[in-house]
């Protein structure tokens, strides 16, 4: 779906850099931190991005981490000295530099699409030809992956260091996710218009939005399963609250998990909802070191084996399909 990006939409990609520098300069780095990488994924335009020569696009996932980075440098240096950049299981991701270099040296040939045949067996479908992967691709592909992948990862082991650290980040992310579910409530009522009338174009095809006669919220988001996951992740997060005994702004965090998850069955994703039904309960009843950490471990296995499993026809896709 081609869309024009306005420009506010840039506009604000633009803005958010000295705000979060403001924010380093006012408050702890971890929080400024924070709220600049959840905060730039709530509010900050979703396919509007600054593509300079030679280098990938800068989307706003992109801009929050490097504002963070920049926040980090001018106020708290101290703190990028203490996790080295591809120290321990850092040095993982070499493998990803790897790979995308293996991708650049198989892929020479030009792909075509299109060109369909029509009812009366004329061709009147368009061909468009997207070009070989070259090696130039293998570093635009490495330096785009620095971005999304390595930089939010350092940022997080640099910051995220401590007990306390991590209860700074559930109460970061369910602050957040306050000032977001009023917004989410109202695209349930309204239909998902905020994208549009903030910056001045739709993020996503409208028709994937509806869903059983009403609509999947999708706020600033690229659709209404991220929407989904995060109200996930806010229901964790305050699981995790109600396990420390918290509260946030004078609510017990057991009532906020309770919202929070009321918000997401609304929501309409059915995945989202079959995850935190599952997920949930062990991060409330389990030990400590129990059944949550065991289930993390088998489903980050089963993501980084699926690839393989379809491949070899070992996952039973179409079964599950038609149940």
């Amino acid at each position: 779906m081609f869309v024009e990006i306005k420009p506010q939409a840039y506009l604000a990609l633009l803005v958010w850099i000295p705000l979060v520098i403001v924010l380093f300069a006012t408050t702890k780095p971890i929080r400024a931190a924070l709220i600049s990488i959840i905060g730039g994924a709530l509010l900050l335009p979703e396919r509007a991005a600054f593509d300079p020569p030679g280098l990938p696009p800068f989307d706003k996932h992109a801009i929050a981490a490097i504002a963070a980075l920049i926040g980090l440098a001018l106020f708290a240096r101290n703190h990028l000295r203490r996790a080295k950049l591809l120290g321990g299981v850092g040095l993982w991701f070499i493998l990803v530099l790897i790979g995308n270099l293996g991708t650049s040296l198989t892929n020479p040939d030009p792909i075509a699409i299109g060109g369909g045949l029509d009812y009366d067996g004329v061709t009147r479908l368009p061909v468009y030809y997207l070009p070989p992967v070259t090696k130039y691709d293998a570093v635009a592909s490495s330096i785009r992956d620095i971005i999304d992948i390595l930089l939010p990862f350092w940022l997080g082991r640099t910051l995220v260091r401590e007990r306390q650290d991590v209860e700074t980040f559930m109460r970061v992310l369910t602050g957040c996710m306050l000032f977001y579910v009023p917004l989410i409530l109202l695209e349930i009522r309204l239909s998902p218009q905020l994208h549009f009338w903030v910056y001045g174009y739709r993020a996503i095809d409208f028709s994937h939005l509806m869903r059983g006669g009403g609509f999947k919220p999708s706020v600033f988001t690229a659709g209404g399963l991220a929407v989904g996951m995060l109200l996930v992740m806010a229901v964790f997060s305050t699981a995790g609250l109600r396990r420390l005994r918290r509260a946030m702004l004078g609510v017990p965090a057991g009532g906020l998990l309770i919202g929070f998850w009321g918000v997401l069955a609304l929501s309409r994703n059915v995945g989202a909802n079959i995850y935190a039904a599952i997920c949930a309960p062990l991060l409330l009843l389990g030990r400590r070191s129990g059944a949550a950490g065991r289930l993390a471990v088998m489903l980050a296995l089963f993501v980084v084996s699926f690839p393989i499993l379809r491949l070899a026809e070992g996952f039973p896709t179409d079964r599950l399909g038609e149940t």
